[in-house]
């Protein structure tokens, strides 16, 4: 059976900016065979069915680079933003949060906000709890199992800590700092003595949700969660079964001005340098944020084949800066950008981080020209595939890759009108939004038709989501734990 998908514009998101006028792409069983004018198409294929029209534009399926799958803002529970190492224990001790018991509808809801965006593909770089856990495998299952009922590709990264569970010191240097209610709270709640995972308990966890769940849409990667937060020998099991089966590496890495600071002083080369001699810089690894980076470290990672996931709107909201992505690009480091879960308004709208990420790379000088339009779409979805490792699946459209594909409501977006003589991919990238997302294709099936998922009763979701997620307020108790960590934390990395 072969069907089409028409529009007036069909971006191929190739690094050329290439743009088909009046065209179609032809597909059969979920993979294009052909693309060119509507018209040409026509003829040469007995064509079963048309999607579109030529009142859309069509583009790839864009792709998520770095995401945590949380789709329930914490602002929600009266979780304010704040720099990072603050904002990582405002959010820990969050007693009404409950990731565990709704973990299926919070990942389903985050799912579907990028669906409605056109993200068809996205990278689950999972922290909410480790390996040694409780309910592990049932949580990340349940995950697993939002992606699969929505229709999405996804990339999924369990992650794995086993030290500094407060700051990047070691615990009980840090513990020795705070009042001894806080150090009472943090053992009731068991938090002290930490109970860290070992590699042996992450590798077991990691291939039983690999055998169950690996398939067409889903693939999976190692997620330590930074360099920071793993010892040396997890980062090494994790390089040799990396190159032993040739899985990837998702890390964040030289996040915020802190894990700047703290790698410049432990060891001789920086994080990077760290990170270096562990064997970690090659293909296989992604970094995620990288907003501290150094010219020479973006020197060494692009050598390197290393890639990047860049997440502007998080970066800018947890008080980490921007990014050097023109660096970045001009050394030939492959960048895709990603929300983090933290988007400006909290709806993980990926047309409005790429116009971020544009706007936040225009330098003050004359001669300054901003990122070239066609590559800002080639880093979100030929980039976004190498990152997720859908690597000639997804991505740029061409024969041979699957059809994922995105319809926009091209009437709505040229209101009230476009001249002749603009630049269609620039129309697109600075003025759609996900409020002009039509239709969405994930392998040739409508997953998306009107702005609505096809698998899934949106309304049912969201009152499964109110029902189960029963907020009950702060105890004083949590209250008070929080500020002597914040207070703690705020001594420590001022005195760096």
């Amino acid at each position: 059976m072969k069907e089409a998908v028409r529009g007036r514009y069909i971006l191929t998101g190739d690094k050329a900016g290439t743009t088909i006028r009046d065209g179609a792409i032809i597909f059969s069983n979920g993979t294009i065979i052909d693309m060119g004018h509507f018209d040409a198409m026509q003829r040469k294929h007995h064509l079963e069915r048309v999607h579109g029209s030529h009142n859309h534009v069509v583009l790839p399926g864009l792709v998520n680079a770095h995401h945590h799958g949380n789709g329930i803002h914490l602002l929600r529970v009266g979780r304010m933003d704040a720099p990072l190492e603050r904002f990582i224990f405002s959010s820990a001790y969050v007693p009404d949060a409950k990731f565990g018991p709704i973990c299926y509808e919070n990942t389903v809801l985050a799912g579907l906000k990028m669906l409605k965006s056109g993200v068809t593909t996205t990278l689950h770089h999972y922290i909410y709890s480790e390996a040694n856990s409780s309910g592990y495998l049932e949580m990340t299952s349940l995950c697993l199992q939002a992606y699969k009922d929505l229709g999405m590709r996804v990339a999924f990264a369990p992650g794995i800590k086993d030290r500094h569970q407060f700051a990047y010191i070691d615990d009980d240097s840090f513990i020795s700092g705070l009042p001894a209610h806080a150090v009472d709270s943090l053992k009731r709640m068991g938090k002290v003595p930490a109970q860290y995972p070992t590699a042996t308990q992450y590798f077991q966890a990691f291939d039983q949700l690999r055998n169950r769940h690996q398939s067409s849409r889903c693939r999976f990667l190692f997620g330590p969660s930074g360099p920071q937060w793993c010892s040396p020998q997890v980062l090494k099991e994790i390089r040799e079964r990396s190159e032993k089966e040739d899985i990837g590496i998702h890390i964040h890495v030289l996040e915020s001005p802190a894990q700047r600071k703290y790698g410049d002083r432990e060891y001789a080369g920086g994080l990077i340098g760290y990170l270096e001699g562990l064997g970690l810089l090659n293909s296989r690894l992604t970094v995620a944020h990288g907003v501290q980076l150094t010219e020479e470290e973006i020197r060494k990672l692009a050598r390197a084949d290393c890639k990047l996931a860049h997440n502007p709107s998080s970066n800018l909201r947890l008080f980490n800066g921007v990014a050097p992505i023109r660096e970045m690009l001009e050394e030939g480091l492959a960048v895709g950008i990603g929300t983090d879960n933290y988007s400006i308004d909290d709806d993980d709208d990926m047309f409005s981080e790429m116009r971020l990420c544009s706007v936040l790379q225009r330098p003050p000088r004359i001669d300054a020209d901003p990122i070239p339009y066609s590559v800002l779409l080639n880093m979100t979805v030929a980039n976004g595939a190498k990152i997720t490792d859908f690597q000639g699946v997804t991505g740029q459209l061409e024969p041979g890759m699957k059809a994922d594909l995105v319809l926009l409501d091209f009437q709505r977006i040229e209101e009230p009108f476009i001249g002749p003589d603009v630049d269609m991919l620039a129309v697109i990238l600075n003025f759609a939004n996900k409020s002009h997302v039509d239709k969405v294709f994930v392998e040739g099936e409508c997953v998306l038709e009107h702005g609505r998922p096809t698998r899934i009763d949106e309304e049912e979701l969201l009152g499964d989501i109110r029902r189960k997620y029963q907020l009950k307020g702060e105890s004083l108790e949590s209250k008070k734990l929080r500020q002597a960590i914040d207070e703690e934390l705020i001594r420590l990395y001022s005195s760096w």
